[in-house]
């Protein structure tokens, strides 16, 4: 607490630091933000962490993401402007965010704990996916994870039919074994929310688990 006290007045400097492009300096000016922050500042240094993302150095987009998330989960109020932060985070992390299992997850527990957002969230992620030509795997994860999950909640604006179709799109554009996992995972919740999509389920299953 004491270390954290005597950092806080250099909050803006350690801003600066961060953006200097020096691992040996930008990475620990980003680990002392993340140390001083308190409910008081913490999502003003998210938002920097998250703000800096775009531009930052590859070496760096991953820490950042994981660290911001952290802090909105932690001292966020758990809103759905929350919750858009952090799917806005996982867009704009590329592949860097590949192996990164933080941050959607973090997504997904913060709706956990709010039934309200569930539909408008899940609407959202599948808009931004459907309309994507590529993203990357925590972007897929979380796209199937809200699907199967709540997918049911979401007819007015598209079917579990639809969902299923983008499952299948997205497992063979991904070649990554844990997110095809997770799609194979979200197809078998269809099936027990719709026996509409049960034989398409079936037949991709027959054509394609055996090659997992």
């Amino acid at each position: 607490p004491l270390c954290s006290l005597s950092v806080q007045p250099i909050q803006n400097l350690l801003f600066k630091m961060m953006q200097k492009r020096n691992v040996l300096v930008d990475v620990r000016a980003l680990d002392l933000l993340y140390a001083i922050a308190t409910s008081e500042n913490s999502i003003q240094i998210a938002q920097c962490m998250i703000d800096f993302m775009p531009k930052a150095p590859l070496y760096l987009r991953e820490s950042l993401a994981t660290k911001a998330a952290v802090l909105i989960q932690s001292y966020g109020t758990g809103d759905l402007n929350s919750v858009s932060v952090l799917i806005k985070m996982i867009q704009a992390g590329g592949k860097e965010l590949n192996r990164n299992e933080v941050v959607w997850r973090a997504v997904v527990q913060m709706l956990a704990l709010k039934k309200g957002m569930q539909r408008e969230v899940t609407e959202n992620v599948y808009s931004i996916v459907k309309s994507s030509i590529s993203t990357n795997f925590a972007m897929v994860k979380l796209a199937a994870y809200l699907i199967g999950e709540y997918c049911h909640l979401c007819v007015s604006s598209f079917s579990i039919k639809d969902a299923v179709e983008l499952l299948i799109l997205l497992f063979n554009k991904n070649e990554d074994e844990s997110c095809q996992s997770m799609i194979l995972t979200a197809m078998m919740k269809l099936v027990s929310k719709s026996g509409e999509v049960k034989m398409t389920v079936k037949n991709f299953f027959r054509k394609n688990v055996r090659s997992l």
